[in-house]
């Protein structure tokens, strides 16, 4: 079985070294006969890695009711990555954010429970829906369910697998941007989501995207790379973490455009050039996220978290590198 291991360079798959150059690919924003295209284009690009974000309210829309076949297939999408020769990162969550209704929670999570006994006179409280990326109870028992669900289809395809047809799975990310700097809580919630992955068999490197705001022992700590001081930011998680390979998991290249304005103007390739060269001038790997644009499909699109009324438009990212 191979072995991957890291140090504060990089990731080493049986001790060769491997330098992650990679692409986020929304593959549930695009059609799945156009899916080798995208993934092609992309090693064209030069990319020997793709990030894979999955939807978890899209393969269980309703509780039990899992779904991983037809444009779901996500066991299909991957074995294409390992068909182009390329490498695999998982964003697993459960919330992946960028843009995704809910951060791609299934909306019944948000639903408050039936009441158990008909209401009375002296009506008891409705039971209240559960709370979303916390360590409650309820929302860990559905995690640990839509987990356990994933793993089964991830185990087999990850690098490390111990068949011999081994996927190109190097790394998943657990939850995404998650921004509580209580680590009590942080050990308590992501901590267990750890546990449900490598009980389920997942024994790649797991990474964390959440700008060291949380940190879990044996995660690998990123950077979401979309700020305007990268080499800074490379350089402090340098500091913070030297036995750690530094990595910019999330550099944005594109602005999402919101229903009713005006669409914000791309980054120029020259600027684009620019934030690749500051995260390599710096000993750091990155991943441009998104590479290519997509169509948000049916109710998939959400809204930004910072403003209630930016409803996300149907094309998403359409100033991606590759559009």
């Amino acid at each position: 079985m191979p072995a991957i291991t890291h140090d504060g360079q990089s990731l080493s798959i049986d001790g060769r070294r491997l330098w992650i150059v990679s692409g986020t690919l929304h593959w549930s924003r695009i059609a799945p006969e156009s899916w080798a295209a995208r993934i092609a284009a992309a090693a064209s690009a030069g990319l020997n890695c793709i990030e894979v974000p999955i939807v978890w309210g899209l393969h269980e829309p309703r509780p039990g009711g899992y779904k991983f076949d037809g444009p779901l297939d996500l066991a299909k999408f991957i074995r294409l990555i390992h068909a182009a020769d390329m490498h695999c990162l998982v964003r697993a969550g459960p919330y992946i954010g960028d843009g995704y209704d809910l951060g791609g929670l299934p909306s019944w999570l948000s639903a408050a429970p039936s009441p158990t006994a008909p209401a009375s006179a002296a009506a008891t409280p409705a039971p209240a829906a559960p709370a979303l990326r916390s360590n409650t109870p309820t929302y860990l028992a559905a995690c640990a369910k839509w987990i356990t669900a994933l793993c089964d289809v991830l185990r087999d395809l990850q690098a490390t697998s111990a068949r011999k047809a081994r996927g190109p799975i190097i790394g998943l990310f657990s939850e995404y941007r998650w921004t509580c700097d209580d680590q009590t809580i942080s050990n308590a919630y992501l901590g267990e989501l750890d546990r449900f992955f490598r009980e389920n068999g997942i024994n790649v490197p797991i990474f964390a995207a959440h700008n060291l705001y949380s940190s879990v022992e044996s995660q690998i700590d990123t950077w979401q790379g979309d700020s305007p001081r990268l080499h800074e930011d490379m350089r402090q998680l340098r500091a913070v973490r030297p036995d750690q390979p530094r990595v910019a998991s999330s550099l944005s290249l594109s602005s999402p455009r919101v229903w009713g304005r005006k669409a914000a103007d791309p980054i120029s390739p020259r600027m684009a050039t620019r934030r690749l060269a500051e995260v390599l001038a710096s000993g750091a790997q990155y991943n441009v996220n998104p590479f290519a644009a997509g169509t948000c499909f049916g109710g998939l699109a959400g809204r930004l978290g910072s403003d209630p009324d930016a409803f996300l438009a149907t094309a998403a990212d359409p100033a991606a590198p590759l559009g």
